[in-house]
């Protein structure tokens, strides 16, 4: 232990376990090679090796022990072997050069901050045997991408997946019942979330500032979501108090009316779409509606029509005069005095539940509006069509 200038070691065959401490601390260590007898290495065995490389376990060993390779902060790859069935938490923390995990399926669980800060971390395998993730377990990986979670997992521990930033979709096997909080808090890049029909409850922060999440379909099947589980934002080292948490700008909610899952998008302000009231698409119709349709084809030439001849003078009278103005034939346009009434984004000549889904479309991105019926949504006339408009029409349409 602590052996700061060893920088090579070969250990007997005759030994069976590497105890807990025995090189940590020796930070010139480059490679070992552990022998075929040994079973187990122990607690914090290499802690703090940051110069190792090279590590080379054999199919003799059946554990590895927590923080066994922590700081090792150079250690680029390494080989489970599948007599493995246990690995320690902090086992692999702030192994921040290893870039690939292949989990052996002898293996049952993935322990608390197993791979926490491991920031060069790109491709996690984790095999069908898996049943439970632990607290913080892939914490800060910052360059995971996406990570298979398999349907083996039961459960999903406090953090988990915090802070990975490049992690842009996650899916809940169908094999989980609740999602923890913080479970991808601070997963900036995170669009997409899979949420099945199995869970029943989501934690408090379990997706907070996942800033590139604007929408998420909660299902039936869920009784609780905790408080800032979507849609808020909030610094690192805030204390979470309630205002420390800032709403995420048009975030929507999709789920069926009368779930929790509106009662927390009334109760946070954010948008509620009832997946039951969406409109079905015609799955023959191929064409694209157009704002612009083509005009109507005019003809070029114009009907000639046959000269009105002129009476002939009679008894040495003057010929009729005929007028050379051509008479003003009233305008047909509307009149301009007609006032429309705000909220009356259709232009139908009411305020209704259509006003209110072509808003919620527009700000979903998925319509657009017409110069004047913009005008006619910016319902607090602040020049913008937001979700405190939409807010303004739900109560001027329950208060009719």
């Amino acid at each position: 232990r602590d052996c700061k200038s060893l920088a090579r070691v070969e250990l007997s065959n005759n030994i069976s376990s590497l105890s807990s401490l025995i090189f940590a601390g020796c930070t010139s260590l480059t490679k070992i090679t552990i022998p075929n007898e040994v079973y187990s290495i122990g607690d914090e065995a290499f802690s703090g090796c940051s110069k190792l490389v090279d590590v080379s376990i054999p199919d003799s060993v059946l554990s590895i022990g927590g923080n066994a390779f922590e700081y090792c902060i150079n250690l680029s790859e390494i080989t489970i072997p599948s007599s493995v069935d246990a690995l320690g938490e902090n086992a692999f923390r702030e192994c921040s050069s290893l870039t690939a995990i292949d989990i052996p399926s002898s293996v049952t669980s993935i322990n608390a901050w197993t791979f926490e800060n491991c920031t060069s971390l790109v491709d996690v395998k984790l095999p069908n045997t898996i049943k439970s993730i632990g607290c913080g377990a892939f914490r800060n990986c910052t360059r995971l991408t996406k990570i298979d979670i398999p349907d083996s997992v039961k459960s999903i521990e406090d953090g988990a997946f915090a802070s990975c930033i490049s992690l842009h979709t996650m899916a809940i096997p169908a094999s989980v019942t609740s999602i923890p909080r913080e479970m991808c808090a601070y997963s900036e890049n995170l669009k997409n979330i899979i949420i099945p029909d199995s869970v029943k409850s989501i934690g408090e922060d379990a997706f907070l500032s996942c800033a590139n999440l604007k929408t998420v379909t909660i299902p039936e099947s869920v009784e609780s979501v905790g408080s800032h589980a979507f849609g808020y934002y909030m610094g690192y080292g805030y204390h979470k108090y309630d205002e420390d948490y800032d709403a995420t700008v048009k975030f929507s909610i999709k789920g069926v009316k009368g779930s929790d899952a509106e009662t927390y998008a009334i109760e946070n302000g954010f948008i509620f779409i009832d997946i039951n009231a969406l409109p079905t698409e015609d799955p023959t119709d191929d064409s694209e509606p157009t704002d612009n349709p083509e005009p109507t084809e005019v003809p070029t030439e114009m009907p000639t029509e046959p000269p009105t001849e002129l009476p002939e003078p009679t008894n040495g009278s003057e010929p009729t005069e005929i007028p050379t103005e051509i008479p003003t034939v009233p305008s047909m346009e509307e009149p301009t005095d007609i006032v429309r009434e705000k909220g009356d984004i259709t232009d139908d000549g009411e305020v209704g539940i259509t006003d209110m889904i072509l808003m919620q479309k527009y700000l979903l991105g998925s319509e657009k509006l017409k110069e004047n019926q913009y005008a006619l949504a910016d319902l607090n006339a602040d020049g913008e069509v937001d979700v405190f408009d939409l807010s303004l029409l739900k109560r001027k349409l329950l208060s009719q």
